[in-house]
C-alpha cells in the first residue's frame, strides 16, 4: 500500500488488480519441463517447480523445515506475526494455483514470496542450530561449525550473484537437472535476451568469415 500510490485514493482497487493479474491477457507459450505449454493451460505445479529449481537447495530445505516447525508449534497460531507470515506465503500460492493465474518467464511474477521464504529458512536454521547444543565431532564444536558454514554458504551465493549479476534471473539449482543435463531443453533461460549483446560483441571482436554466411537467430516474446 505504501509503495502503490494508486491505492491511496481507493484501497479496494487491490481486488481489481488481483483479478486482472490472475487472468493476465497474455496468450503465449512457455517452455516447461521439456514441453511448450500455453500460458493459459499451465499445470498447477508450474510455480512450485520453478521455486524448487531456482532457490539454492540448502535455503529451500531450511525454508521447508522452518515452515513445518512453525506450523507444528500450536502456540504460533495465536501470534499475529506468524499469522501474517503464514498468509503471506499461503494466500498468494492459493490464489495463483487455485485460479490458474497466467505466468511466464519463470516465477518472476511471484518474486514477492522470496522474502518470506528466506524468513522461514531462517526459522529452519534456528531449529537445527538449537539441536546442536553440546554436539561435538572430535574436537569440532558443531554449533560453531554451523555458523562458519553459513557464512561460507552466503559468501558463495553472494559471489555468484555479483559475478553473474547481469544474468541472475537465469540461475538454477541442482534439482533442475532432474529433467536432463541441458536445462535449456526443459526450461526458459535468457527470456530478456541480455546475452544477445554479449554475443554480438563477441562476433565484432572475433570477426566473421566473410566467405561463410553467418546466421544469428534472436528469439524473444518481449
Amino acid at each position: 500500500y505504501l509503495f502503490w500510490p494508486t491505492l491511496w485514493e481507493n484501497p479496494f482497487l487491490i481486488f481489481d488488480a488481483v483479478t486482472e493479474m490472475s487472468r493476465f491477457p497474455w496468450n503465449g507459450d512457455v517452455l516447461f519441463m521439456g514441453k511448450y505449454v500455453n500460458s493459459n493451460e499451465l499445470p498447477w505445479t508450474y510455480l512450485l517447480v520453478w521455486i524448487g529449481i531456482t532457490i539454492p537447495v540448502l535455503t529451500l530445505i531450511m525454508a521447508v523445515t522452518g515452515l513445518i516447525v512453525q506450523i507444528s508449534d500450536s502456540s504460533n497460531w495465536t501470534k499475529v506475526s506468524f499469522q501474517v507470515l503464514f498468509l503471506w506465503i499461503v494466500l498468494p500460492l492459493g490464489i495463483i494455483v487455485g485460479k490458474g493465474a497466467v505466468l511466464y518467464d519463470d516465477w518472476r511474477h511471484a518474486y514477492f514470496l522470496y522474502p518470506v521464504i528466506i524468513l522461514f529458512s531462517g526459522f529452519g536454521f534456528a531449529y537445527f542450530y538449537s539441536k546442536l547444543d553440546g554436539v561435538r565431532i572430535g574436537f569440532i564444536d558443531m554449533k560453531k561449525a554451523s555458523l562458519y558454514f553459513c557464512l561460507f554458504y552466503f559468501g558463495v551465493i553472494g559471489w555468484q550473484l555479483i559475478k553473474d549479476r547481469e544474468y541472475s534471473y537465469v540461475s538454477f539449482n541442482s534439482f533442475a537437472y532432474a529433467w536432463g543435463s541441458q536445462i535449456g531443453d526443459n526450461f526458459e533461460l535468457d527470456y530478456w535476451g541480455l546475452s544477445y549483446k554479449e554475443l554480438l560483441e563477441y562476433i565484432v571482436e572475433e570477426g566473421v568469415d566473410t566467405h561463410k554466411r553467418t546466421v544469428i537467430r534472436l528469439i524473444s516474446d518481449n
